[in-house]
């Protein structure tokens, strides 16, 4: 065998190795792949397989957060009302990655609450919202909306992994990526050369997809277990003295970290982060509370594949 038929064969075995490795670490992955439209070649790809290997226990410490928080009312609610609307409860880790379940998660893009909605598309889809009233931190009604603006880019789009993405970067910007690609088949979309779509849209329906392949083989509906899981207060650097009744919780960052890129991550002020921080510790940090999910979602996933 020649020495390129050698390096063709070691590329493909391995390329089969991480795939089945993926299914033998996600039980589910191809039932979620199916119920998100993918075609099942996808847990072959280099990007996504890099991508897992690289986020997984970032998003393992972020997924066991979330659960936290929204196993008591936010978890059933969700389920419920995504069931009356006929779809995938999947749907369920769209808001995991948009809000980490605090309903009054907001963002410096105006979006509010467990689903993110923008003022213009909340009140297409028939969310009151005005400056005394804000249908977009009630549960029930703004998850109603998300599953039907959901359903919406669905019916235009024909599959659930674009509307997800659209969902992200918004109708124009999706139409334009599948014309520029000229297809929509997720690998290409995703691909990082060419990109055909913002890195953010790009990570998230990634995110969306490994959060979804942690809850379906954890069981979403479980309350973690220091037997079964890491305790959640030690995997997250969390401490027990966390001041929540100030609104504020403390985290681990690294000693060298840049407190104008954190400001910049968790979408503050640079002065607010400073004024909440006086003193600083070298290797820790208060932030605002409805501020953990993006930190643990964009800071420690990309400490994470730094180290």
């Amino acid at each position: 065998m020649s020495l390129f038929l050698k390096f063709i064969t070691i590329i493909i075995l391995s390329s089969y190795s991480s795939a089945f490795s993926l299914e033998e670490s996600y039980p589910k992955a191809i039932h979620i792949l199916n119920e998100f439209d993918i075609d099942e070649s996808y847990l072959y790809d280099d990007e996504f397989i890099s991508f897992v290997t690289h986020k997984e226990k970032g998003l393992e410490r972020f997924y066991n957060l979330s659960i936290k928080r929204g196993k008591d009312e936010i978890l059933p609610t969700l389920k419920e009302i995504i069931s009356t609307k006929e779809a995938s409860s999947l749907l369920i880790y769209l808001s995991m990655v948009e809000s980490g379940f605090i309903p009054t998660a907001k963002s410096n893009k105006k979006a509010v609450g467990l689903w993110q909605f923008i003022p213009k598309t909340a009140r297409s889809f028939n969310l009151v919202v005005t400056s005394l009233y804000d249908e977009r931190l009630d549960i029930d009604k703004s998850t109603s909306s998300a599953i039907e603006y959901l359903q919406y880019l669905h019916q235009r789009f024909g599959k659930w992994y674009i509307a997800i993405m659209a969902y992200n970067c918004g109708e124009g910007r999706m139409s334009r990526a599948i014309k520029e690609a000229n297809g929509d088949d997720l690998s290409l979309l995703t691909s990082s050369n060419p990109k055909y779509l913002p890195k953010e849209t790009i990570d998230y329906i990634k995110k969306i997809l490994l959060l979804s392949m942690i809850g379906e083989r954890d069981n979403i509906y479980e309350t973690p277990t220091k037997d079964s899981k890491r305790d959640i207060l030690s995997d997250l650097n969390i401490t027990k003295e966390d001041k929540i009744e100030y609104n504020l919780i403390e985290v681990e960052i690294e000693k060298d970290a840049n407190l104008s890129k954190i400001a910049q991550i968790i979408e503050i002020k640079e002065e607010e982060l400073h004024k909440i921080n006086p003193t600083p510790i070298e290797d820790k940090l208060q932030i605002p509370f409805d501020k953990i999910y993006l930190f643990y979602l964009k800071y420690e996933l990309d400490r994470d594949a730094r180290l």
